[in-house]
């Protein structure tokens, strides 16, 4: 788990991807998903469904719904979850979820893992959001902001090319989780490769102190703030 390159700032934020990095993957079957919408190879299907028709972009957005809602019915938590959530609680570091999903079958998912709720993230941004999906930037900048950090400050995790890529551009650090038996892309040039969650502490675990200094530096600009008005 040695950085592949120079570390990042400090760690003030988590942003998870969700399908195979929150949750386990394998439950979408995205080559059936392909052949029922007739997304051709080597293209994403979101591209694909926003290219078509307006008919048919409605009838395979329907498709890929169904994929993805009969997916979040058997989602289960992806190993090292509820440790690496726990773990973060106790720094005081805020998390949050990217994701090419829809908010609906986040919360479908959300709901097979009883120990987690969608309130214990920060962020949740989902395609529905009014932002560019991964690979764009977008989100992970977004997500930022949300969290009142800079980009640079937070730490990208997920388990495909497009978390990695978003990340990368936008400045953040990158932990690229290799959790598939047969991969069928290359690893993408993250910071840090883990097997699952649970390796993912111990590389938050250095960044965690500067995290500590700056939640405190953010509360006495609160108090200060308040003192002046």
């Amino acid at each position: 788990m040695e950085p592949m390159k120079h570390a990042k700032p400090v760690i003030a934020a988590v942003l998870f991807d969700f399908d195979g990095t929150v949750t386990t993957s394998g439950h979408l079957d995205f080559a059936a998903v392909r052949r029922a919408i007739g997304c051709p190879a080597g293209t994403s299907l979101l591209q694909h469904i926003d290219s078509l028709p307006p008919d048919e972009k409605t009838a395979a957005e329907c498709v890929l719904d169904r994929f993805e809602m009969e997916a979040a019915e058997k989602a289960q938590p992806a190993p090292g979850l509820m440790e690496t959530i726990a773990y973060l609680d106790s720094h005081g570091v805020p998390r949050g979820i990217l994701t090419r999903n829809t908010l609906k079958a986040v919360k479908r998912s959300v709901q097979n893992i009883p120990s987690l709720a969608l309130e214990d993230f920060a962020c949740v941004i989902t395609r529905e959001d009014e932002v560019a999906v991964k690979p764009e930037p977008d989100g992970v900048i977004e997500a930022a902001a949300r969290f009142g950090v800079a980009a640079d400050r937070v730490v990208v995790v997920g388990d495909y090319l497009y978390d990695i890529e978003a990340g990368r551009r936008a400045g953040a650090m990158t932990v690229f989780v290799d959790n598939l038996a047969h991969r069928s892309f290359p690893a993408p040039d993250a910071d840090y490769v883990v097997a699952d969650l649970r390796s993912l502490i111990s590389i938050l675990h250095p960044y965690l102190d500067g995290a500590r200094r700056l939640g405190a530096e953010r509360q006495r600009g609160c108090g200060a703030s308040r003192r002046g008005t």
